[in-house]
């Protein structure tokens, strides 16, 4: 997790449009006005909407779509994202599209070890659950 500090330096760069860094993988870019309004408000908040699903929110979609009840400390959100583009190919592709548009680079999505490679296959770099909250 980052620290309080940390969450504000990656605020402040923010505000000018400055990248973020996740130690070891990537860049995460953050969105000017002019982009926001560039893509649309509506699909912008889309994007990031989903990036930003919580577990409450997670196990709520669950329980309205299947009736299954999990707890919420049971869920991992980037193993859910990554199950359920696994399971449906538009959304795979919708899911591989809002990462690459917060890292500016290519990315996969690798459901069978919870994981979203960055850049080149033989850079290893990873999200997974151990960072992607920092993401």
């Amino acid at each position: 997790m980052l620290s309080a500090n940390k969450v504000d330096e990656i605020k402040a760069q923010a505000f000018i449009g400055a990248p973020s860094i996740l130690d070891g993988v990537c860049k995460v870019y953050p969105f000017t006005m002019k982009d926001i309004l560039t893509m649309g408000i509506t699909k912008y908040n889309t994007k990031l909407g989903i990036l930003l699903l919580t577990e409450v929110e997670i196990s709520n979609l669950v329980k309205g779509k299947t009736g299954e009840d999990i707890p919420p400390d049971r869920i991992h959100p980037l193993s859910y994202l990554l199950a359920s583009a696994e399971a449906d190919d538009t959304f795979l592709l919708e899911l591989k599209s809002i990462f690459s548009t917060f890292v500016q680079e290519d990315v996969l999505l690798l459901p069978k070890i919870s994981s979203v490679l960055v850049g080149p296959p033989d850079e290893k770099r990873l999200i997974n659950e151990s960072n992607y909250r920092d993401f």
